[in-house]
């Protein structure tokens, strides 16, 4: 019931998939009904958040310490536009500051990620290498 319900903030919930994870663990610990969940009618992020906050108040994603895992994205999935050499012959060089200073916010928040993505990697690798 709606009186029932519990918010709690999750400011960077992680992919939908993790969550719906999460719920069926919890489906299966405690034998609720949630079979109607599946690949063609899955929940909003918004509503699986609001079902963990009031059955799973103590999960992670609630902690205020809590960043999600980094989406990995497989190299056939990047789209990509080739564009001839040709088309940037002859361009101007930029000189807007507000531009340089744009692109490198965004070269470090690139550059966090692919930390966080190498160390993943890492540990993916070792988990293979002991199986």
């Amino acid at each position: 019931m709606y009186s029932e319900m519990k918010l709690k903030p999750c400011p960077k919930p992680p992919q939908k998939e993790v969550l719906i994870q999460k719920l069926t663990e919890y489906a299966f610990e405690h034998d609720r009904n949630i079979s109607w969940i599946d690949e063609t009618h899955t929940p909003d992020k918004k509503w699986i958040v609001s079902v963990l906050a009031t059955f799973v108040p103590e999960d992670e994603i609630f902690r205020k310490d809590y960043i999600p895992p980094p989406i990995r994205k497989r190299l056939q999935d990047v789209e990509t536009i080739t564009l001839p050499n040709k088309y940037f012959e002859g361009m101007p060089v930029s000189k807007s500051k507000a531009k340089a200073r744009r692109l490198k916010i965004i070269s470090e928040g690139f550059a966090k990620e692919k930390i966080s993505r190498l160390n993943q990697m890492k540990k993916d690798i070792a988990a293979e290498i002991i199986m």
